[in-house]
């Protein structure tokens, strides 16, 4: 355990390790025998459950990393919406509602293989995986709610 600097306080973990601590799940069973006038019932169940504590809740991992799309995957969307308001201005809505919807899935499958689209994706892997190195040294007081990140 870390001791806190603003409280002072001995009750420091990291979140990675409160989140998994204050995580719990079971199954819940039971059976039974019911009778009434107009014959006998018999019922079982099973419930599976989870639940977190509070802090558990607080410490769980959320990227806020943006997607990142080159310049096709960029563009695409534009050209797409102007070839369905084209054609549906034209009194063609679903033939431009598919060729849009084809547009678009190409653009995007396209940028995958450019090289804008593969700088874009390296750079949200890196940010994503710095989010998340930071993430593992993160510690949390757990008598005051205060977060720092440390060296390890």
């Amino acid at each position: 355990m870390a001791k806190c600097s603003e409280c002072g306080g001995d009750n420091a973990k990291k979140l990675s390790v409160i989140e998994k601590l204050g995580s719990s799940s079971g199954t819940a069973t039971g059976t039974g025998i019911g009778v009434t006038g107009g014959g006998i019932g018999v019922g079982a169940h099973s419930t599976r459950t989870r639940s977190k504590t509070d802090a558990a809740r607080e410490s769980e991992f959320h990227s806020t990393v943006d997607i990142k799309h080159g310049v096709v995957g960029t563009i695409g969307p534009w050209v797409s919406g102007a070839v369905l308001l084209i054609l549906w201005y034209n009194g063609e809505f679903w033939a431009g509602l598919i060729v849009g919807f084809v547009m678009l899935f190409l653009s995007f499958f396209i940028d995958t293989f450019t090289e804008s689209g593969q700088r874009a994706s390296d750079e949200w892997i890196s940010a994503y995986r710095e989010e998340k190195n930071t993430y593992a040294k993160t510690w949390m007081c757990l008598d005051c709610g205060y977060k720092w990140v440390g060296k390890k």
